[in-house]
């Protein structure tokens, strides 16, 4: 089966199944996630796509933003169902972001189909049903397009853009 007859075949899915096929597949991609995350590594990639550093100007002024200490510790589940701790200065810094990138993720849940295709096996940065821009690293890509001027805008409008994998369909 080509990619084209998988993504043809997906799409004509009622929504139920297609909802229960994606969360089917996430659950395979979360199972052969390896064990370990860096957790400063994780807790970046996290504050870049939500955007809480907008001050700095390249991901490794955040990094050294992201060691520093708090004493406001928040446990949380990632969207992958890790449990991660971080600092309440490293999650959400308001309501507008969180609903930007909650509504991002549901958009790209719908548009999975469509991209499967042409971005199998990379992270997009996405927007709207469109990917903005993608590459098979997920560091590079949010380091290509940290100073972008649609990088700079959605941190400072929402406080986030939304970075994701797209899930390679035809593996078992």
């Amino acid at each position: 089966m080509t990619y084209q007859e998988i993504v043809k075949a997906i799409a004509s899915l009622p929504v139920a199944e297609r909802d229960s096929l994606l969360e089917l597949i996430r659950q395979q991609q979360i199972e052969r996630r390896p064990d370990e995350i860096a957790a400063t590594g994780e807790r970046v990639r996290q504050a870049v796509k939500m955007g809480t550093a907008q001050e700095f100007e390249n991901v490794e002024d955040l990094k050294s933003y992201l060691q520093t200490d708090s004493e406001d510790e928040v446990h949380y589940i990632d969207r992958d169902g890790n449990p991660l701790s971080y600092h309440i200065k490293d999650l959400y810094p308001n309501k507008e972001g969180y609903d930007y990138v909650t509504s991002q993720g549901k958009i790209f849940d719908t548009c999975l189909p469509d991209l499967v295709s042409k971005y199998t096996g990379k992270y997009v940065v996405f927007e709207d049903g469109r990917a903005i821009d993608s590459d098979i690293d997920e560091d590079a890509l949010l380091n290509r397009i940290w100073q972008t001027e649609f990088a700079i805008s959605r941190r400072e409008r929402y406080h986030g853009m939304f970075c994701e994998l797209v899930p390679n369909l035809c593996s078992s």
